[in-house]
């Protein structure tokens, strides 16, 4: 008898350790618990590395809500809403969440190019010196109430991926000073083309799938356009092998989700913290994963495309900064959220950049010592 009560004993603590380990199983949310629901979608192509970013983080997004919050797929450009009225339809509630590049907004604002495509920096902030400003800086607070400044007061901004330096772009021949940029033709996009004008080239915008087709048929010598997982698949190298690079133009920036204030006051407080705290966590998660990305394609154009790889001359890249100092000045002049949110970024700068120019290792000086050029 007594042996019988001591198994039923240990038979109700096995069965009340399996109840207890089933509940803090992650992922498994609570019958009880709502599941908030909301659609997601993107203005990138489903393949591209900037989407995958948006992948990874909604996936973390409802691996720690524990299901709580079930994203749609996400959704591709043109499925609810064209990518260009994706803000509007984030607004009014068409969509939950729309995945972006602030950079698309300039014709509402100028000041958005701030937080999307800003040559040198600015000031020669690096990208993770961006995200400091964004957290510490004030920059967070500015983007969002951009926003409200153009009439759009239901948009909640978060951060999921900060841009990695693009080239300045792929042309037909090799650049070994700024005379060989007099007169060439390039495809480029955001207010960052100044740089280009400056040098002496001439800018056109063309759709990134008519890109090739025009490099083919002469009516551009030149082209930048995004992230090197994209390029190679648009097969750049087939009518440009001269692969020019650093890109002052865009050296910072980032992408994220608007999310629609309702649908954003709907998640309980708690889920509210864990959105934001996942997509604070992915930010370097995403650019690490490109950043690894990048390398393998550079490799790849390279090795299996003959691709050569062009520095970019001095006086090319400061033609770059010149331009962009004048077109600063002129929009300081006419748009006060311009200029305050550009006088904040300098502010930062400041304090950071010249520390860590006097501290932290030169990186190409250590990358000539470990990995000279062969």
């Amino acid at each position: 008898m007594k042996k019988k009560r001591v198994f039923k004993f240990v038979l109700v603590l096995i069965c009340m350790s399996l109840i207890v380990s089933f509940w803090l199983i992650p992922g498994l949310a609570s019958s009880e618990e709502e599941v908030i629901k909301l659609k997601v979608q993107t203005v990138f192509s489903l393949e591209g590395q900037d989407s995958l970013s948006a992948l990874n983080t909604m996936k973390r997004i409802e691996e720690v809500s524990g299901g709580r919050i079930k994203l749609t797929p996400l959704l591709a450009p043109g499925t609810i809403v064209a990518a260009a009225e994706v803000l509007d339809a984030v607004e009014t509630g068409v969509l939950d969440i729309a995945f972006t590049w602030p950079g698309y907004w300039v014709g509402k604002n100028s000041a958005f190019t701030l937080f999307a495509s800003v040559t040198g920096g600015p000031y020669g902030m690096s990208n993770v010196d961006f995200w400091g400003w964004m957290l510490f800086g004030g920059g967070r607070k500015l983007h969002e109430d951009l926003y409200k400044k153009i009439g759009y007061n239901n948009i909640v901004p978060f951060t999921v991926k900060l841009e990695v330096g693009e080239t300045m772009g792929w042309f037909t021949k090799p650049l070994k000073s700024i005379e060989d940029c007099q007169g060439i033709k390039v495809r480029a996009a955001g207010l960052g083309t100044v740089g280009y004008k400056e040098a002496g080239m001439t800018v056109t915008m063309v759709p990134g799938p008519e890109i090739v087709s025009c490099l083919e048929r002469g009516i551009i010598d030149a082209a930048e356009y995004g992230d090197l997982r994209a390029e190679y698949a648009m097969g750049f190298p087939r009518f440009a092998k001269y692969m020019h690079v650093p890109g002052m133009h865009q050296p910072t920036g980032f992408l994220g989700f608007l999310v629609n204030r309702r649908a954003w006051e709907k998640l309980p407080p708690d889920l509210q913290k864990i959105f934001e705290a996942c997509c604070n966590e992915m930010v370097f998660y995403n650019i690490l994963e490109e950043y690894r990305d990048q390398a393998e394609f550079m490799k790849k154009f390279e090795e299996e495309e003959g691709v050569t790889i062009v520095e970019v001359p001095n006086d090319i890249l400061k033609a770059f900064l010149v331009g962009w100092d004048k077109f600063v000045e002129e929009e300081i002049a006419k748009n006060p959220n311009f200029a305050e949110i550009y006088n904040s970024q300098k502010a930062y700068a400041e304090k950071v950049v010249p520390y860590e120019k006097k501290f932290l290792p030169d990186y190409s000086f250590l990358a000539d010592y470990y990995w000279p050029e062969k």
